[in-house]
């Protein structure tokens, strides 16, 4: 099975989520990754992936676009790095980043 990255999760997350905000993105990321949401920082932690200024390799252009300010969508360079078997995890990462959201 070939080794993913948050590229790959960021375009499987949009996949399956399109209009999605990047900090719901990024929340989801940061939940994979530490199991929690301690210490996530809504301005800061991987920006870098959704936006231009700061942003030299182009993935804002190249894996997914916002034709909405904020709201982000797949690309057809972006369909190539979804990873099917990380679908089922995102959707709970989505699920449980929202509960934590909502209580506070």
């Amino acid at each position: 099975m070939k080794k993913t990255n948050n590229i790959n999760f960021i375009a499987t997350y949009i996949f399956c989520f399109p209009g999605c905000s990047g900090a719901d993105i990024r929340r989801a990321l940061y939940f994979s990754k530490h199991e929690n949401l301690d210490g996530f920082n809504e301005r800061g932690w991987a920006t870098s992936y959704f936006y231009h200024r700061s942003n030299h390799r182009g993935y804002p252009t190249k894996y997914w676009h916002s034709p909405v300010r904020g709201k982000w969508l797949i690309t057809d360079e972006g369909m190539k790095k979804v990873v099917p078997h990380l679908i089922e995890n995102i959707q709970n990462y989505r699920k449980i980043c929202a509960e934590i959201k909502k209580s506070g």
